[in-house]
């Protein structure tokens, strides 16, 4: 009785002292305790449980997994069940994720989850739009389990916590996202969030891997702010600011905030404010922050600052050189050198690294469009848009590649998706008008023109910095843009006035712009005036259309003023 009593005391003794050690992060003495722990108690299921949480804590999957399997656990409870999955999921088993998730009613993987979306639109290559081979398994699993294997009871019997079944969720989104499966993977992601707003993982893959466009966005953040709870409601409120512009956002001191505002700000073209707002949260935590790394490297390339944008890379490399994040920076210097070739071998070094890293394809594809390459570059935009489908900017970036060859009709239905993700982006109006003006559809490219005159001055409206360098640049050229459209229509008044909005941007838009109003004044018969804008057009740039004209502006002058 009384050894009985001391190894009672003694169990308790370990037990406790497994849970201190792991408390304080020491996996390792908590690995041999709990190890030394489940002999003494025989392998009760709470003692086991200890086990595997200090091997899995100490990346010790495999041996955690071995020991539920030897131990016949993986169904014993919801948290045997979780940290099973968990550990499939660290040792790359993502097919029998699907299947061991499948297994369970309560948190089973919808058979009607929506189908993954063709990358690509009429014209285009499509894969084939079969189901995920692992959902067919699992209905396989499901199917045998009916006809009764051993797991029908276990699983019936199991009863999860809306907390579980978002964890399940998580972990089967994220193995169909490694499976490249993003329909499946958004639809597992947003059940984990709705079911439990605290799931920040749900959140944070939605918004890294872009699978949400602006429209879906606005609904999640309606549905989130019906959550109940005064925490549910509070971290709803800040996911909020996913739809939010840079002037509404709360302010806020947690570091994913920061990098949602920082991108936002990137997204409205306020590079110098987003900046300033990496910058300070990167002294304050100097700890790599993917979010605000890759928003201070955009800025540095928009604002061609080469110099800051070589040592950010180079610190990069140093701290993080396993990290595609870093090559990416790399690539990115080279590309604003303007030395294409060692672009494009750090950028195929940085997507060999993480094959659905979009943000790399993007740039992969815009070192190749800049050499003309259009077939590479086509392959790098369209791996980007399957590794991001929720966002506007891949569909826009094929659009233009696509329009640059005039291939007009399947530029355009690129662009209309780019639209449909987000339908106030100026750049894709602006795109979607040039499409219109080269169709000879001058009244929806001069709606276009329009709106994305409108969207982008919008986007500066209470911004106390004003409009930077590269939205000028951008206004001046939507402007030339719409003053080619009204002067197409004969409406030359309206045309010169907005050629004339360039006249204070960078020379080259100011050059077309006094070209324009040159040709507008002369086609309205006011020669002596378009012969002066002709001649400062071409003090600017040598354009040889605006030489032609200035030859047939001066030959009818000299007409003019014959006798005869």
């Amino acid at each position: 009785m009384a050894s009985r009593e001391a190894s009672c005391s003694m169990v308790e003794g370990l037990r406790s002292r497994v849970i201190e050690e792991l408390s304080a992060c020491n996996t390792v003495t908590a690995i041999f305790l709990a190890d030394q722990l489940t002999h003494l108690s025989d392998y009760q299921l709470d003692d086991v449980i200890l086990l595997v949480r200090a091997l899995a804590g100490n990346g010790e999957h495999a041996r955690a997994l071995t020991l539920l399997r030897k131990r016949r656990l993986m169904r014993a409870s919801p948290e045997c069940k979780l940290l099973a999955t968990r550990c499939m999921l660290e040792l790359g088993q993502h097919e029998e994720v699907l299947e061991f998730v499948g297994e369970y009613p309560e948190v089973s993987l919808r058979d009607d989850v929506i189908e993954e979306e063709a990358d690509g639109v009429e014209g285009d290559e499509k894969d084939a739009a079969s189901v995920c081979a692992s959902t067919k398994k699992g209905n396989t699993v499901r199917s045998a389990l009916a006809h009764g294997d051993g797991h029908t009871d276990a699983a019936a019997s199991l009863k999860f916590t809306k907390r579980q079944k978002s964890t399940v969720l998580v972990m089967a989104g994220t193995a169909y996202l490694l499976l490249d499966h993003r329909g499946k993977a958004s639809k597992c992601l947003l059940d984990a969030l709705l079911l439990d707003p605290c799931c920040f993982h749900a959140f944070q893959l939605l918004s890294e891997h872009r699978m949400l466009t602006a429209i879906q966005e606005k609904e999640l953040k309606e549905k989130l702010l019906q959550a109940n709870g005064e925490v549910e409601q509070y971290i709803a409120t800040l996911y909020s600011s996913l739809t939010d512009t840079p002037q509404t956002q709360a302010e806020c001191n947690s570091m994913w905030h920061r990098g949602m505002r920082a991108s936002k700000m990137l997204e409205f073209g306020q590079f110098e404010a987003a900046e300033k707002l990496c910058h300070s949260s990167n002294e304050e935590n100097p700890d790599f922050d993917r979010t605000l790394s890759l928003v201070l490297v955009a800025c540095y390339v928009h604002t061609k600052k080469r110099n800051e944008l070589f040592r950010l890379a180079h610190s990069l490399v140093d701290a993080h050189p396993k990290n595609c994040v870093s090559w990416y920076a790399v690539g990115c210097y080279y590309l604003v050198l303007g030395e294409k070739e060692s672009a494009q071998k750090y950028l195929n070094k940085c997507t060999s690294m993480n094959g659905q890293f979009a943000e790399g394809w993007l740039v992969y594809g815009h070192a190749f469009s800049t050499q003309q390459e259009h077939d590479q570059a086509m392959a790098s935009y369209r791996v980007a848009l399957r590794c991001a489908p929720g966002s506007h900017v891949p569909p826009l970036c094929i659009g233009m590649e696509l329009l640059r060859v005039k291939q007009l009709h399947i530029a355009a239905q690129y662009l209309r998706r780019s639209l449909d993700a987000s339908p106030t982006d100026p750049f894709a109006l602006n795109e979607m008008g040039v499409v219109h003006f080269e169709q000879e559809k001058y009244e929806g490219a001069e709606n276009c023109f329009a709106a994305a005159i409108e969207q982008l001055e919008g986007r500066n409206t209470d911004y106390s910095e004003g409009m930077c360098g590269a939205n000028e640049s951008s206004l001046a050229s939507f402007s030339v843009n719409l003053a080619h459209t009204l002067r197409k229509q004969r409406r030359y008044n309206k045309a010169i006035a907005a050629y004339q909005r360039a006249l204070c941007s960078s020379a080259e838009h100011r050059s077309i712009a006094h070209g324009g109003i040159g040709m507008c004044l002369h086609l309205e018969g006011q020669l002596e005036k378009a012969v002066d804008h002709y001649h400062m057009s071409l003090a600017i740039d040598r354009c040889e259309v605006t030489q032609v004209m200035l030859t047939h502006a001066l030959d009818e002058l000299m007409l003019e003023s014959l006798p005869w």
